[in-house]
This record gives C-alpha cells, structure tokens and sequence, in this order.
C-alpha cells in the first residue's frame, strides 16, 4: 500500500494545482468597477455606523469597567463620548450637501 501512495498524492497535487489555477485565472476575474451610487450609499452611512460603533463602546466599556475594574470614573470613556459627538454633528449638519455645493 504505502509504494501506491507516493504516485497517488503527486497525482492529487497536479490535479490540485492545475484545478486551481483555472479557478483563479479564468473564473475569479477582477470584478467591474463599482458605481458612484454604491459608493455615495456607504460614505453617507458612514456617520451613522460611526454612531452605532461609539455606543456599543460605551456600553460595553462602561460594563467592564464597572463589573471587572471597579471604576466608575467618567474620564475612561472620553473617546466614545467624542465620537458620539463627532457622529451627532455630521448626521445633524449636511456636510456633504455643502461640500457638493461648492463646486
């Protein structure tokens, strides 16, 4: 059994690789450019995903701070609480409005 099986992997490996490289050439072929649609949908979520992001990090660093720490201070949570006002501030004025006026 064991002299089968030095034939039997070299031929799994040529076929492997040979298999793959027809995936990957023919198959797998660079996608087409996107539309600026798609890409103005996502800039203009980004402030609301940036929204969602800072509150779960308050919530869960509040958490752990409270529950594993011991720490109730405020000052730790400094960084969520600037990006929840950042995240605010683009969503309440239309910066991209404005910036697409100006030209």
């Amino acid at each position: 059994m064991l002299p089968l099986s030095i034939p039997i992997g070299c031929a799994g490996l040529f076929l492997h690789y040979w298999s793959n490289k027809i995936i990957f050439l023919r198959r797998n072929r660079m996608p087409d450019q996107t539309s600026s649609l798609m890409v103005m949908f996502f800039a203009n979520l980004l402030p609301y995903i940036a929204l969602l992001w800072s509150l779960d990090s308050i919530l869960v660093f509040r958490r752990l701070y409270r529950d594993v720490f011991y720490i109730t201070q405020i000052v730790k949570l400094f960084p969520s609480i600037a990006c929840i006002a950042f995240a605010i501030l683009f969503i309440l004025i239309p910066v991209r409005t404005m910036i697409n006026n100006c030209h």
